[in-house]
């Protein structure tokens, strides 16, 4: 068996179920894997703490990984897979909130933690959306995201940094007609050149383990297509692994996390996990002029498609995905 170690995103939940279920089901074993599992603290960490871990394979954000790319050319690691083919971040605002379009955002008060994925990416959402950055008062708080969001509703602020899918799962925990009470501006119907999270993997271990990726995503593919239609079964495997979580509000998660994160128009051409070059070369251009950065990746740089699994396979994922999903 050949070892890997996977770095999650976060804890396990329904935004990641396809990673226990694979587990559970045995598919890294059969594909001639030993994988050690360990958790996460957020998309834009991972990558980071992908290098300082000495993991080999990790779920993180494209975003971070640009960073990273352009602070350290020719070190970072590479994404070999993508899974949010459309960016997953947005800024909740209360239903009622006079705050209908980016340019509402001005003179507005937004908080976010300092990892979260769509605060550190808002300079390129604002430079689309013709608004000034300056004129948003961007907060990093230590609260969690469910304390944010009963703030912003309770009028505390006027908006809130985050997931989707992972905005509306907390205030579900906390109280159903509370999630009812949030709508979004989404990045992607601004700025649609920004992946979301792909795994991702260390450069030793496409160097020294090539046939061993290529054997994981297999085992991933597998799993998400599994996933994707029987989302009852990826959540039980969650709930073995984590018993705090409420069946429910996961699988709403999960489904969040295929049409609102994973679905994207490109995937019925490319096959699910492939990338437009073109859309990730003009993504990191965005981020270098906005963040700033010192460079710009190159697309190659980014991703290395030599590892996806069979176009077939990926292509049944994709098709899988466009029955709940926006393809």
């Amino acid at each position: 068996m050949t070892p890997l170690k996977l770095l999650l995103n976060s804890y396990h939940s329904g935004a990641n179920a396809w990673f226990a279920l694979a587990e559970e089901r045995g598919y890294f074993e059969a594909e001639g894997l030993a994988v050690e599992v360990a958790v996460g603290n957020g998309g834009f960490r991972a990558p980071i703490l992908l290098v300082e871990g000495g993991h080999d394979v990790t779920f993180g954000d494209m975003g971070s990984l640009i960073r990273l790319a352009a602070a350290t050319p020719g070190e970072a690691p590479v994404g070999i897979f993508a899974v949010h083919h459309r960016g997953p971040s947005a800024i909740a605002v209360p239903e009622g909130s006079p705050v209908q379009t980016p340019a509402d955002l001005e003179g507005r008060r937004i908080l976010g933690h300092a990892s979260d994925v769509a605060l550190r990416t808002f300079p390129a959402y604002a430079a689309k959306a013709a608004i000034d950055p300056g004129k948003v008062a961007v907060e990093v708080s230590d609260d969690t995201m469910a304390q944010m969001l009963v703030t912003m509703l309770d009028g505390g602020t006027d908006g809130v940094f985050g997931y989707v899918s992972s905005m509306r799962a907390v205030l579900r925990e906390r109280d159903p007609a509370l999630a009812r009470q949030l709508r979004f501006l989404t990045f992607p119907d601004v700025v649609d050149e920004l992946y979301g999270s792909m795994i991702i993997a260390s450069r030793d271990a496409i160097a020294t383990r090539p046939e061993a990726l290529r054997a994981f995503l297999r085992a991933i593919t597998r799993s998400l297509i599994e996933a994707v239609e029987n989302p009852a079964a990826a959540i039980d495997a969650v709930l073995k692994r984590n018993t705090a979580l409420d069946r429910d509000i996961e699988i709403a998660r999960w489904n969040g996390t295929i049409a609102e994160e994973m679905s994207h128009p490109e995937i019925a051409g490319l096959g699910f996990g492939a990338i437009d070059a073109g859309r990730l070369a003009a993504g990191a251009l965005l981020m270098a002029q906005t963040v700033p950065l010192p460079n710009a990746p190159s697309a190659q740089e980014l991703f290395d498609p030599a590892f996806l699994p069979a176009l077939a396979d990926r292509k049944a994922l994709a098709d899988a995905c466009a029955v709940d999903g926006l393809v």
